[in-house]
Formats: structure tokens, C-alpha cells, sequence
């Protein structure tokens, strides 16, 4: 059998260390526009389709109600051509319903709230009054037909970075500046809101605690306190690292950075990733 290629289209898709639900693993996700490639035979487990590749296994479609996470790439498609023609649009209506299919009639799946920024991820559709468009959710309705009224509106792409790749120092020598962060925590589309929390009365008294082990706990911090929040009205929400570096501490179940926390070292950088739910 010829080696197919995938391309996610409902995401996140998880990745499993075996085919089925009951007794395996997640041991990762794909993103939307994510490719794969299989390498053995197609498995029927657990009322879904499972393709095997390099990473493990994955579930192509549904074999009960229909639903498709990955999407066959032809052989003369190239990925990258497709995913510049998809449109980000950003919520502009307080609450947008999501359905299961272009139609008022459709099961409402959820709602979108003002501000979340969605991917679409096939061609729009119009259909009662109104034109839908299909994201990693489901579908949405963009505008009326007649354009009186509108729920979403196209994001144009913002323009190219061009970051320092070192950073001056006063004694004249450089520092180069990593590249520690690939993508974001969670998905923009998932997130609603975003603050930065700066330095804190709590932070800098860390230097001097009298716990010995307490302080040194915080070293890495050097009585500073910055961070970002990230704000989700979703449900069990994925959390990547999304970031190169090496894992160093990992506690459960803990009062610091409560419940969970992981922390990831990258040179002279240490990042926490804490109030994590599971």
C-alpha cells in the first residue's frame, strides 16, 4: 500500500501509543495544518479509524457520526499553498453560536465569545440567511448574507518581525538571544483575555526568607515576580510548552503554583508553567 499524507483538519488530535481509547496513552497532539505520514496498515478500534505514524497513532475519522480529523493530501497538493488561503477571523459579536454544520438548524456544539480568533479550516458555505464558516470547533455564522449584520471579521496578517538576533552589552560584548519560544501556551482561539503581572512586594522578600530551603527554591527568580496569564473560557484547554529546553522539575498535587507545575530550563532562562489542572 502506498504511504498517504495526512493534514489535521479538527484539532487538537491527540496522539496515542496504541489504536483505541480504552487502555492507551496521549502522548501528543497535532495542530490544525499539522501533516503526517502513515506507515502501516489502517486499524478500526474503538468506533474510530486509527492511522500509525512516526509518532504513534492517531484517529483519521469517526465510523459512527461522521466526523473527520485528518484529511487525505494529494499527491500534487502541497500543505503550505492551502493554509495561506484560510482567513483568521476574530469574534466581533458577544456570543457566537458553534454548530455542527452550516445551518440554524444544526446542533449548537458551544459559543464563541467576543475577542477569539478561529482559523477556518474549509471553504465557507452559505445557507439560512447567513454565510458560516468552518473552524477547528466547528461552524460559525460570519455575517447576514445581505451584510447588515456581522458576528466575525477577517484578521489581516501581521507583518514580518525583524528581531535582533543579539543583544548589546555595556562592556561591548553580545549576547545572543535565543530562540526560546515557538508558539503560544494555548491557542489564541481559545484564548480570551491576556495580562502581564509584574514585580511584587512577596517576590523580592523571597531573597531574605529565613527558610533556607525556601529561598534557595526561588534563586532563579532574583526577587522578581513577571509573568503572563492566560485566560480560557473553554474546557480541559491544552497547555504546551512550546518552547526548546530541558524539563527540570515537575510536581503534582503541590501548594506551590497550585495544583501542578512544570518547569523548563533553557540556558541562563528557567520558565514555570504553573496552576496547571492536570
Amino acid at each position: 500500500m502506498a504511504q498517504r499524507t495526512f493534514r489535521v483538519i479538527n484539532a487538537p488530535l491527540n496522539i496515542r501509543n496504541a489504536p483505541g481509547i480504552n487502555g492507551t496513552t496521549v502522548i501528543g497532539t497535532f495542530a490544525v495544518d499539522q501533516t503526517f505520514t502513515e506507515i502501516g496498515e489502517p486499524r478500526e478500534v474503538d468506533g474510530f479509524r486509527w492511522i500509525q505514524h512516526e509518532r504513534g497513532w492517531s484517529a483519521e475519522r469517526s465510523l459512527n457520526d461522521g466526523r473527520i480529523f485528518a484529511e487525505v493530501v494529494a499527491a500534487q497538493d502541497t500543505v503550505a499553498p492551502r493554509s495561506e488561503l484560510r482567513r483568521t477571523l476574530r469574534v466581533v459579536a458577544p456570543l457566537l453560536n458553534i454548530r455542527s454544520a452550516p445551518s440554524l438548524s444544526a446542533t449548537r456544539l458551544g459559543v464563541l465569545f467576543s475577542g477569539e480568533r478561529l482559523t477556518e479550516v474549509d471553504e465557507p458555505r452559505e445557507a439560512d440567511g447567513f454565510r458560516w464558516f468552518k473552524h477547528e470547533r466547528g461552524w460559525s455564522a460570519e455575517r447576514t448574507l445581505d451584510s447588515k449584520e456581522l458576528f466575525a471579521t477577517e484578521v489581516q496578517p501581521a507583518p514580518p518581525l525583524n528581531l535582533p538576533e543579539r543583544l548589546e552589552l555595556p562592556n561591548g560584548n553580545a549576547c545572543p538571544l535565543l530562540e526560546l519560544f515557538t508558539r503560544m501556551p494555548i491557542s489564541l482561539a481559545q484564548t480570551q483575555w491576556i495580562q502581564y503581572f509584574g514585580n511584587t512586594r512577596f517576590a523580592y522578600s523571597l531573597t531574605t526568607d529565613r527558610n533556607v530551603q525556601r529561598r534557595r527554591a526561588y534563586l532563579y527568580s532574583q526577587g522578581l515576580h513577571g509573568g503572563v496569564d492566560f485566560g480560557s473560557n473553554g474546557v480541559e484547554v491544552p497547555v504546551f510548552a512550546g518552547m526548546t529546553g530541558q524539563v527540570s522539575v515537575v510536581r503534582l498535587n503541590t501548594d506551590m503554583y497550585a495544583p501542578n507545575f512544570v518547569m523548563i530550563v533553557n540556558g541562563s532562562y528557567t520558565v514555570v508553567y504553573g496552576h496547571i489542572a492536570n
